[in-house]
């Protein structure tokens, strides 16, 4: 939240287009039968819930700003006994929320 970005500085926007754009690539899943159309069914539905909240929130400077985006496992490491994020290849825009409902 603290951090400004430099003049150039472009990245993805993590918003309710790209959310539906991921959940087509997960359709794709069903057809290959990789995934089941009724556990689809239900990737769906909390796709739909999810871009409903992202649409109706409000953007201001203390909700909306660079985002790590895929924070998992392998994307942090312990320093002092602090966890520190690492491999910000996919940080873009989005709401602080997104860490907690993606």
């Amino acid at each position: 939240m603290q951090w400004n970005a430099p003049e150039g500085f472009n990245r993805p926007i993590y918003n309710s287009d790209h959310l539906y754009s991921s959940l087509n690539q997960l359709k794709r899943l069903v057809n290959l039968e990789l995934i089941s159309s009724e556990v689809f069914v239900h990737v769906e539905e909390s796709a739909h819930k999810i871009a409903n909240v992202i649409q109706n929130y409000k953007r201001l400077p203390s909700n909306w700003g660079v985002i790590h985006s895929d924070l998992h496992e392998s994307n942090y490491v312990f320093y002092d006994d602090t966890p520190q994020s690492i491999d910000f290849s996919n940080c873009g825009y989005g709401f602080y929320l997104f860490y907690f409902i993606v």
